[in-house]
This record gives C-alpha cells, structure tokens and sequence, in this order.
C-alpha cells in the first residue's frame, strides 16, 4: 500500500486517531476527523512558489518534482478538493479518500484512467457483480489482507477509495462507500480563503456518556502506542521509564482533546505573493469539563513581566504565562521524580566524583528538586527569555523565571563548586534592586546543554530576588541583565499565555560554530554521514535564511474560551523548504 498512501500523505500529514478495539463503525459518540486539500494543482502551485525562492540550480529540480506528482495524478481533476476522512470508530483506523475525477477521454467511462493508474501503482481493481460504480481493490504483490474498495460516483465526478489491513473490516466499509456522499457537504466553509490545507475535529455527541465511551475507545490507542515504546540496548532502567513516562503524559494530553474537545480546526496557508506561511488552529471545549476549566484559567494571572521589552535585535523573545492545572502538575511532578531517579543513578556511578563531590552534588540536586516543585504548585509558568546576538555565534541572553521562595538559591550555588571539578562560584558580586547577583562558571562538559547553548567555560550570572530567579551570559551579560532587571514593571494581564518570536539565521550560525569543536574522532561510518547530513542542512539554511526574513512567530492566546494557536514563517524558511524539496529531488529522482 506504500505507493498509494503516497495520495493520501498529501493531504494527511500527522493524525493521531481513536481506535477501539471492538468497534467496527462510526457511531455518534466517535469524533469525525477530516482533511481537506484544495488538490494537486494548488499543491503544485504552493511547492513551484516555494522552489522558485531558490537558486537557478535548485529551481532545475521542479522538473523532477512535478513529473513525481503528475505520476500520482493521473486521472484526478487536479483544480478540485481532495478530502479524507478518519474512521476513528475502526480498527485498525480505516480512512476514506475521495478523489476528483478526470474527465473521460474517448470512449473511456468516467474513473477508467484512474483505475488504470491504479493498476500501475500495483492495485488491481474488479467490479462489483452487484453494484456496477463498485470495485475491489488487492495489492497485488501484497499480504492477502491487504485490500479494499473503490466506488465511482458519476453525479459528483468524484471516486471514493479506502484501503484496510484487515478483510474483517471489508463488509462494513463497503457499507461506507455505498452511503458516501458529497465531499464538500458538510466541510464547504474549512478551506475558508484559499487555504493550503485544513483539518477538523468535531465531537457532536457531548454527553458524559459520550465521552465515557471516548474514553474506553482511546485505551485501544494508547496500548498499540505504547507497545511501540521498547528498552533500547544502551538505555538505562531509569532512562527507559523516564522515556514511558513522557508518553503516558502526552497520550493523556491527546486523550483529554480527543474525547472533550468540542471541535479542533487547523489550517494551513501559503501566500505565494508575500512568500510567507501561516499555520492557524483553534480550539473550544464541551462545557464542563476538565478541559473547559483549564482553558478558563488562561489569562487570569497578571504576567509579572508585561513591562519587558525585547532587547534590541533579539534573536529570540518568549513570555510564557501558562496555568498548569491538576493533571499538568502532575506529570511536572512525575517527570521531575524520574529525572531525580536517573541522576541519583549517574552520580551514584560516575567513578570521576569522590565522596565529597558526591554529596554536594546530592544536595544541590535535591534543592533544586524542592524549588521547582514548589513553582510548579503555584500552578503557572511565568517566564521570559531575550537573546540578541552579538557575533561569531555568540549572544546576550537574559531569562527570567518566577519561582516562589527563590532565595534559597543563594545557598544552594555555593555547592556547584563543591560539586565538579572545575565549577567556580563567586556570590554576591553585584546587587540591582533586590535582586542578588552571582557569577557561575561550570567546567567544559559539566552541563552539556550548557556548552552547547551558552558555549563552553563561559561565565553565566544568576540573580536571585524573593520571588525571581534570573539568568545571564554573553559578553555584556552584566549590562544586560541589569537594564532588563530595572525595566520590570508590575505584573499585569496581557492575554498572552505563549509568545515566541525567533530569528533563524543567528541560531543556525551559533550551532554551526558549536559543531566546528566536534569531531569525527570514535564515531562509525553512519554517524560520520549524519554529521555530514546535518553540516549540509546547516548550510543550506544559512544560505536560505541571510536575506533577514528568517523569523518564526508563535502566538498563544484564549477569547471567549476559545484558543487560538498561530504560526507564522517568513521568506527564508520557506526558501530553506524549498532547498530541501530539492535537495531530496537530486538525490532520489535523478
């Protein structure tokens, strides 16, 4: 089925869907998940706008990728909707695909091209002896199980296809085919103003019975999901349930939207004119429920940095408002445990630390531990970042994070030099305010992270006030953090609950200077080639994005209980895809 689902992909991009285990069909009480693609030439048209942001030599690859698609394409009317819908109510998942029809050339009928190409894709198609615009479709190099139908229905000149694993489910989706109808009938407003692509989620049955049934459906999934989550050779005991954890988390995230959203859309569009993208989806819940209440609790605490501006040239800006209800807080908790769990492991092993080491290591360990718990029991994020770079790769950055009874940091860093070789401490060295300021240096390879997002042996500063714990590097560290520190206002409410603006160039230098310390030095062939991949990719996107239209933005906000999620790319980043698109072209269809 691999050459087929290629159809599908195009309009299909990540869906998660419900799959209970006994249920054969869609009742009420199933979400219905739809997508909806404008059709081949709009997507031709959107891939040809981003190509033609390339260089000449990139450009040659539209050939490839145009002739690629017309494969898929032929005997489909490409100026029409291509829709999909998820059979939510079957296992496993069914799909259905309606497909625009050609008009017939000659005394073919209506779909024959279709099926023709069909039967070069290797699915041999059969007609129904009972129902004449009814075919079987078989894979023909395929598993017997591999299998479905193809419906013509010449009214709407449109051809319904679904394909299954399982011939158990053949019965019931040839019922399916045979009730399908209008494509557009009830998703005619989704692709609103020429919109790349659209999705939808709609639950309208809302009752706690409804929902309970959900709930039972979504236990099909999460079992197959986390079969999937297998101990790796090199993982740790501790590494692999950390690794489960973070899955369970995010199933229960998937379950609470699957089963007590009201209704879900996204929509995709590419402005081939300006060369920008824009990714918008909206949310609203059933009236009380868990998910209702959480969405109520957006934009009730005051931001206690509304008052900060983005520093000059800033590469990067977050603020982070975000409330963390029950079932939030208690994955923060169960991830922290983990996280705990793992690292008392490693310093239990790490034969390079002496008992002393060992200890203070412990304790800064568990100080750390017992302040983040305590912020995340005042159930909200509040955070910013700035970073502006500066050069060669390198930035003035200032965080800020709100944390309850922040000053027992004061004691606590004094251990970091206690706790590695190397780590220096120096407190006290500056006060602005009532916020207490200390230099922090960690030996090159203490904190990986560290090395590669602020650089290695480089000085970081870290204030600390009643309620704020703040964070500095960068060459004019001190000056920065100062003038931000005096630039923080009252907390006030602003109705953002995540915001983030990054540029992509000033980041892909600062890791392509990171990468040149690395080393081919121990590794195997395979990994020798994806250091390569990557530096190619590295590459690619500083030649895509030096024209200073590199910036993403990314906008959380909530109205009238609504959330309102949006991504926006500019120029470079889709002449980056672009570079990529053709990329992939010369290496597989040349």
């Amino acid at each position: 089925m691999k050459k087929l689902s290629f159809v599908a992909a195009l309009v299909v991009t990540s869906i998660t869907v419900l799959s209970p285990e006994r249920s054969f069909s869609q009742e009420p009480h199933h979400p219905r998940v739809t997508v909806l693609h404008p059709g081949f030439d709009s997507l031709k048209a959107d891939l040809k706008s981003i190509i033609d942001l390339t260089n000449e030599t990139e450009q040659e690859q539209w050939v490839n990728l145009n002739d690629y698609i017309d494969m898929f394409q032929i005997g489909i009317d490409g100026g029409r909707p291509v829709r999909v819908d998820v059979l939510t109510g079957m296992t496993p998942t069914g799909y259905l695909i309606w497909i625009p029809l050609a008009p017939p050339e000659g005394k073919s009928s209506l779909g024959d091209e279709f099926r023709d190409n069909l039967d070069a894709l290797g699915y041999s198609t059969v007609r129904d002896p009972q129902e004449r615009t009814l075919y079987s479709v078989q894979v023909v190099e395929g598993p017997e199980t591999d299998g479905g139908w193809m419906r013509v229905i010449p009214d709407l000149k449109y051809a319904v296809l679904t394909l299954t694993t399982s011939t158990s489910n053949l019965p019931i989706l040839r019922q399916l085919m045979m009730k399908a109808g209008d494509p557009l009938k009830d998703v005619e407003n989704l692709l609103g103003d020429n919109a790349a692509m659209a999705a939808e989620l709609v639950n309208s049955a809302q009752t706690s019975e409804d929902m309970e049934k959900r709930v039972t459906a979504f236990a099909e999934l999460r079992r197959v999901t986390m079969d999937t989550i297998q101990k790796r050779p090199a993982e740790s005991t501790t590494e692999f349930e950390l690794r489960q954890a973070l899955m369970q988390h995010q199933l229960n995230e998937l379950q609470r939207l699957m089963v007590q959203a009201s209704e879900i859309r996204a929509t995709l569009n590419v402005d081939r004119s300006d060369h920008k993208a824009a990714l918008g989806l909206t949310a609203k819940a059933i009236p009380g429920t868990d998910l209702a209440e959480t969405i109520a609790e957006f934009d009730t605490q005051p931001d206690a940095f509304d008052g900060i501006a983005p520093l000059k040239d800033s590469a990067l800006s977050v603020r982070v408002n975000h409330p963390l209800d029950k079932m939030r807080q208690g994955h923060a908790n169960e991830t922290l445990d983990l996280i705990k769990k793992d690292l008392d492991s490693r310093i239990e092993a790490d034969k390079d630390l002496n008992d002393a080491q060992r200890t203070a290591t412990r304790q800064l360990l568990d100080g750390l531990m017992n302040l983040t718990k305590d912020g995340i029991a005042t159930g909200y994020i509040n955070a910013m970042v700035e970073s502006s770079p500066v050069g060669d790769g390198k930035f003035n950055t200032v965080a800020c994070l709100s944390a309850p009874n922040a000053t027992r940091l004061n004691e606590l860093l004094p251990l970091l030099k206690d706790a590695g070789n190397g780590n220096t401490v120096e407190t006290n060295v500056e006060t602005v305010g009532k916020v207490v300021i200390h230099r922090v240096q960690l030996a090159e390879g203490y904190i990986g992270i560290v090395d590669r997002f602020f650089g290695a042996n480089q000085a970081l500063l870290v204030g600390v006030a009643d309620n704020h714990v703040w964070l500095a590097s960068g060459p004019d560290a001190s000056a920065t953090l100062k003038s931000v520190i005096e630039s923080l206002g009252e907390p006030a409410r602003n109705g953002v609950v995540a915001h983030i603006e990054l540029r992509g160039l000033p980041w892909v230098q600062h890791f392509q200077e990171v990468a040149k310390t690395g080393t081919d030095e121990g590794k195997t062939p395979e990994e020798k080639e994806a250091r390569r991949a990557m530096e190619r990719t590295r590459l690619r996107a500083i030649d895509a994005m030096k024209g200073n239209d590199d910036m993403v933005v990314f906008d959380v906000k909530v109205a009238d209980s609504v959330v309102n999620i949006d991504l926006t790319m500019e120029t470079g980043i889709l002449r980056f895809a672009g570079k990529m698109a053709a990329a992939f072209s010369k290496e597989n269809f040349e």
